[in-house]
């Protein structure tokens, strides 16, 4: 009996391991996923990407300005409240150029284009009367030009009760690179020394003015007129400031200057025989420009 007892408890035993061993076995498996991307690819709301702040006006990136000009002390609406001018360019060869006004009176500027470009020379700014109607006009005495090359194109910004007038002060045939402002005319004129007299005529006043190339010829030396090109003239109108002219009125004086050349027709080679400079002193009278006082150096 005993026997059969403990065959029957190693055959229970042998069962019950039977049973453990063979029962499923659950593994917890943990699943990592990078934020914002849920474990199929796909985007969750609780983790938007990061966006980039915007800049406060405080730290907007400035602007680089080629040329800049301010002006703060004038009280150009007559209000007795300092007014401001603000003329600037971002590029130094490249139009346009940009001017604003500030008025004590208005809560936002005029902003003015301007269809010309600034070179070095265009630093020149003056808040002056020079239409003389008592009302200070912005004045630009020597901008330069994508057009007149060479040359400047003053500019008179003037404030109307609707907006601002741009008038430039150079029209068509007045002092103009390509119109034919100055004449030069032989009076008896050759390559022989002693009949070099000429007569240079400014178009726009009129004016007549005797030139004596005498010395500059002189330095030639003994030469053949057959040799030599006829005497050429060339000019340009270069620079421009705001002056005072009579009974408390301004004007813009330009600078042009006038040279006198010729070359040898073997050689090619070119020979400057006098350099001019002429001062005209434009005024404006009756809704345009005229040429005050002038004289040639």
């Amino acid at each position: 009996i005993m026997r059969q007892f403990s065959i029957l408890v190693i055959l229970i035993s042998s069962i019950l391991l039977l049973c453990v061993c063979c029962t499923p076995v659950q593994v917890k498996t943990e699943t990592t996923s990078t934020p914002g991307v849920d474990i199929n690819n796909e985007a969750s709301p609780l983790a938007a990407p990061s966006q980039q702040p915007s800049l406060s006006p405080s730290e907007e990136i400035p602007i680089a300005y080629a040329v800049s000009i301010i002006k703060d002390d004038t009280d150009i609406d007559g209000d007795g409240v300092m007014d401001s001018v603000h003329a600037y360019s971002t590029g130094l060869f490249e139009p346009p150029f940009y001017v604003d006004i500030t008025l004590s009176t208005k809560e936002k500027p005029y902003h003015v284009s301007v269809d010309t470009d600034c070179l070095d020379s265009g630093n020149k700014l003056c808040i002056v009367d020079i239409t003389g109607d008592s009302i200070p006009d912005i004045v630009f005495p020597n901008l330069g030009g994508t057009d007149t090359r060479g040359t400047i194109s003053p500019l008179v910004l003037t404030l109307k009760e609707d907006g601002v007038e741009q008038s430039a002060v150079f029209g068509a045939g007045f002092f103009q690179k390509d119109s034919l402002t100055f004449v030069c005319s032989p009076i008896n004129g050759d390559h022989t020394v002693g009949n070099n007299l000429y007569t240079l005529e400014c178009k726009a006043s009129g004016n007549k003015y005797a030139i004596d190339l005498q010395e500059g010829l002189s330095a030639l030396g003994s030469v053949d007129s057959e040799d030599y090109t006829e005497i050429l003239f060339d000019y340009a109108t270069f620079s421009g400031d705001v002056v005072a002219v009579e009974n408390g009125r301004y004007g813009i004086e330009v600078v042009s200057v006038i040279n006198a050349t010729t070359s040898n027709l073997n050689t090619g080679d070119g020979t400057t025989l006098e350099t001019y400079y002429l001062y005209s002193v434009l005024e404006y009278e009756d809704g345009g420009w005229k040429v005050g006082d002038e004289r040639l150096s």
